[in-house]
């Protein structure tokens, strides 16, 4: 099979972004110190703002990542308060996920006894297939999702279990339901579906449950999907929040090149479920900003279907803009909408962007 691999330029400092984003570009994937190291050592020749590169990493749910990497390429570098606290944060990082997973297997082990199919999403199951190592991935809670059938008895045993429901779940309308474990950290999101009704991604999730493969997390087997759909499944949730933070294109990095796609099924998967321009979009994304290697094929698809193309830079300047500004935000948005042939989805999508920038801003007027 043919690859087009797509070089990474970020060791070219001309027109490029701020040494702390090229950075943490750099360094957010579990392989950078591999890969990147030649490029990182370049970048850190520059004169880096740590607070502001601490502070973007922890936005973008990818300090785990930049700590390993850059402990592993130049530690001597990092001043030394700053080293304490990216150690600290990696330390607590690791026994917070350790024990989210170990909670995960006891709900797991929960449903299997009353015979509920049960499925972990993200979380301790990213981290350890796709990172391969809890401490990388930055999670704070459990996703799983059960078929709508078996949806009221899961709530059921979780309130058995200890849980308390969370007092705005309307599980009719967004097709999950959230509940907490009082005075610990736990808190469990349990759906029937990815999405909302009507959502602008919303999708039948039947196909899913019938491409399942078995995983074994901590010497216990489970059911999860396989890569090819776990692959759709990310660039799903990736669309649904408008790809606003990096660690969700780090997630379809980082299980692309852990796992061995077969290709074909993938886009076709992607055009049976009608999304295979969320797919394009979740593929472009990792290839300009990461370098991933994509087969020839699909990138000719990718390249015939997306009519707008971010650079590098302009990607990285809408994640890790400092403040708002509209022109770009209009051009990220434009970019997005691409991802949804029908324009009844567009217009979802729309409403929904609106929706959140409200919200942010009328939080951010009551502080």
């Amino acid at each position: 099979m043919s690859l087009t691999i797509f070089k990474s330029t970020s060791n070219v400092k001309i027109n490029s972004s701020p040494p702390e984003i090229e950075l943490i570009l750099q360094c957010a994937s579990s392989r950078a110190a591999q890969n990147n190291q030649h490029q990182i050592k370049l970048w850190l020749e520059s004169e880096i703002n740590w607070s502001y590169l601490r502070e973007m990493s922890i936005s973008h749910k990818v300090l785990a990542l930049i700590h390993f990497n850059l402990d592993k390429i130049a530690p001597q570098t990092i001043p030394e308060d700053i080293r304490a606290s990216f150690v600290r944060f990696y330390q607590i990082n690791v026994q917070k996920n350790l024990l989210l997973t170990a909670e995960l297997l006891k709900i797991l082990d929960l449903y299997r006894k009353h015979q509920i199919p049960a499925i972990p999403l993200k979380g301790a199951v990213l981290a350890r297939q796709a990172y391969s190592n809890f401490g990388l991935r930055t999670f704070s809670d459990i996703d799983i999702v059960v078929p709508e059938a078996n949806f009221t008895k899961a709530q059921e045993l979780l309130v058995q279990f200890g849980y308390k429901p969370h007092p705005t779940n309307n599980s009719q309308r967004v097709r999950q339901a959230q509940y907490n474990k009082p005075n610990t950290l736990f808190c469990v999101d349990l759906h029937y579906a990815f999405s909302p009704r009507n959502h602008f991604v919303s999708v039948d999730s039947a196909p899913f449950w019938d491409n399942l493969t078995t995983f074994s997390l901590a010497g216990q087997e489970m059911s999860i999907f396989t890569p090819e759909y776990m692959a759709i499944y990310l660039c799903l949730e990736g669309a649904k929040e408008h790809w606003r933070t990096l660690n969700r294109i780090c997630d379809l990095s980082e299980l692309i090149c852990s796992q061995t796609l077969d290709w074909k099924k993938l886009l076709y998967i992607a055009q049976a479920i009608d999304r295979q321009l969320v797919l394009y979009l979740g593929l472009y994304l990792v290839h300009t900003l990461f370098g991933i290697e994509i087969p020839d094929f699909v990138w000719t698809e990718i390249d015939s279907h997306l009519k707008i193309k971010l650079s590098k830079k302009e990607i990285s300047n809408f994640l890790f803009r400092n403040r708002f500004d509209v022109a770009l935000a209009f051009q990220w948005h434009l970019f997005n909408l691409q991802g949804f042939k029908f324009t009844s989805n567009k217009i979802k999508y729309l409403i929904q962007v609106i929706k959140v920038n409200f919200q942010t801003r009328k939080f951010r007027f009551l502080q």
